[in-house]
């Protein structure tokens, strides 16, 4: 057997996309974070919406951590992430890059 390095894979984002509708379809739910706002268009091109997508940064990433691990939390209890818990993600106008 030969080990490799570098086993990655790469998708197009719309095989993402697929994969992403084929884990909501079982269930799962998907957030995405990102460091740059230009990263919300690669969210919005793999299928995430804009109520599950946050900007992370420096300053914010702390808060952002407790609001997914709440999310967790909501998911494994309820079934479900509580829609005002997903709002509490550090939204994009106001993060700060410190």
């Amino acid at each position: 057997m030969t080990l490799r390095r570098n086993a990655s894979v790469k998708y197009t984002p719309g095989e993402v996309m697929a994969l992403i509708e084929g884990g909501k379809r079982a269930g799962w739910e998907f957030f995405f974070l990102g460091a740059e706002l230009a990263n919300f268009d690669d969210a919005e091109r793999i299928g995430i919406t804009s109520d599950r997508r946050s900007r992370v940064s420096k300053a914010g990433m702390g808060a952002n951590f407790c609001t997914m691990s709440e999310n967790v939390k909501d998911y494994m209890r309820d079934g479900r992430v509580s829609a005002d818990r997903a709002d509490k993600l550090e939204k994009g106008d106001d993060a700060d890059d410190a």
